[in-house]
């Protein structure tokens, strides 16, 4: 008889299992992503120069052509062809946000972590990791040839090639440039180089370290920057000071987070949720890369604001607003789940914490309509089911540990596992609706980076 599951459900929701989900969630949508999507500039797979041993391995990819750059929006539904879920591609918009593309390989690198796990008990997991890590390298490599400005800085591009001819053919977007989104490829490259056995990977850390000199030269002009500019950025100094340990770029960060702390933190919360998120997120990050004890303080001064905006009778976090509806991004309701999940975990008291985290969860992502389908439970037969992967049977976890049974999965709702931009509560309802049903890459690869990111190595521990 195939497993189905207990009999009896008693309620597992918490912390844990809240995590595992999301990264279930994420590891999966990003592979969906890289190669089912078809929205970005493909690579054909004989391009790749897989070794055959690892290509017998990995017989699900031989047909298909991964992402080597991802465009801006396009739609989410799916159809079903030779028993495999693809894309609709309608709806593409083909600008090329180097936001985006820095967090899809972000996210790969932080997959090829995640399968290195695998390397002495499951051969074909393992050699997940080498196809994204020779996957990355194309698209660092696509990134250095096609999305830089006379200047040498990565700008945004938009794609004009011709469907008949296989040149690709890029101009700009916008000749400005972000410094966040040279911050967060720099973290790409120098995380490439250290994973990287090849030759000439050292090349890759140090075109990183010239990027991180360029912000130690430009230092004054970062003062400058919108709050929520310097929150990325610090963002990514954080995430690049975590890979490297690089002094230089720890005194940078230091000195941007004292700014940023200093001058932005008496911002109307109500109005800025997600970068008050965010600043909560970075000073958890400062205090683990530094151990500071004033950053802890720090972080919990902000989230107890964020608390504040918590109504347990409702169990979600609500703006105060003398409007009858009320939006709330994908990256406002992600982030305060994840601060939520890290504050609980510097505090001795979790309880206020987990019960709250629990209710936004079920409440802002599950039943809201954000998440429009999860990916399928892992089968029995799969090492990712059980703790530790240890393929035993009393280690054998629940259905609830990837996926809750109320959301439909990506093969019978006809649309991929992703994140909506935004969705709107009514007061008077009480209930959620959704208006853009579309994938939008800037969301969905930034959020899908920070959970494999920060929650990776607790999956199924």
């Amino acid at each position: 008889m195939k497993y189905i599951g207990p009999f009896f459900r008693l309620n597992s929701l918490n912390k844990n299992s809240i995590k595992n989900q999301l990264v279930h969630l994420s590891k999966e949508s990003i592979k969906d992503i890289i190669f089912n999507s078809n929205c970005g500039i493909k690579i054909p797979t004989k391009d790749l120069k897989l070794k055959q041993s690892s290509l017998n391995d990995i017989n699900t990819f031989k047909s298909v052509s991964p992402l080597i750059s991802l465009y801006r929006k396009s739609s989410c539904k799916l159809y079903s062809l030779n028993n495999k879920l693809k894309w609709k591609n309608s709806n593409i918009k083909k600008d090329i946000l180097i936001s985006s593309n820095a967090y899809m390989s972000l996210s790969l690198l932080e997959l090829c972590d995640y399968y290195n796990n695998f390397k002495d008990t499951n051969p074909k997991k393992f050699n997940m990791s080498n196809l994204y890590l020779i996957i990355i390298k194309k698209q660092l490599d696509f990134y250095n040839s096609y999305l830089r400005n006379f200047e040498g800085v990565f700008v945004d591009k938009a794609d004009i090639s011709s469907d008949l001819i296989s040149e690709i053919k890029l101009e700009n977007k916008d000749e400005n440039f972000k410094f966040s989104n040279q911050a967060f490829l720099m973290c790409a490259y120098y995380k490439y180089s250290i994973m990287s056995d090849e030759k000439l990977s050292k090349e890759y850390k140090n075109f990183s370290l010239d990027i991180l000199d360029m912000f130690i030269n430009f230092r004054n002009d970062l003062y400058s920057l919108s709050f929520t500019e310097l929150n990325k950025l610090t963002l990514a100094l954080n995430i690049f000071y975590d890979y490297s340990k690089n002094q230089k770029c720890y005194e940078l960060l230091m000195d941007v987070f004292e700014y940023l702390s200093e001058n932005y933190s008496d911002i109307n919360l109500n109005d800025n949720i997600e970068n008050h998120s965010l600043l909560c997120l970075n000073s958890i990050l400062l205090y683990n890369n530094s151990n500071i004890f004033k950053f802890k303080e720090y972080a919990l001064n902000i989230y107890s604001s964020l608390s504040d905006l918590y109504n347990p009778s409702l169990g979600i976090f609500i703006k105060d607003s003398d409007k009858k509806e009320i939006k709330f991004s994908c990256n406002e309701v992600v982030l305060y789940v994840v601060n939520c999940i890290l504050i609980s975990e510097l505090c001795e008291n979790k309880s206020p914490y987990e019960s709250m985290l629990v209710n936004v969860f079920k409440h802002q992502i599950i039943e809201s309509g954000i998440i429009p389908s999860w990916p399928e439970v892992p089968s029995i037969q799969d090492a990712e089911r059980y703790k530790n992967f240890s393929l035993k049977s009393d280690d054998l976890l629940e259905e609830s540990n990837f996926k809750m049974p109320t959301i439909a999965t990506p093969k019978s709702a006809e649309i991929a596992s992703i994140f909506f931009k935004k969705i709107t509560y009514n007061k008077k309802k009480r209930t959620f609706a959704v208006s853009k049903k579309s994938f939008y890459s800037d969301n969905n690869m930034f959020l899908f980076f920070l959970i494999m990111y920060l929650f990776k190595n607790h999956y199924n521990c």
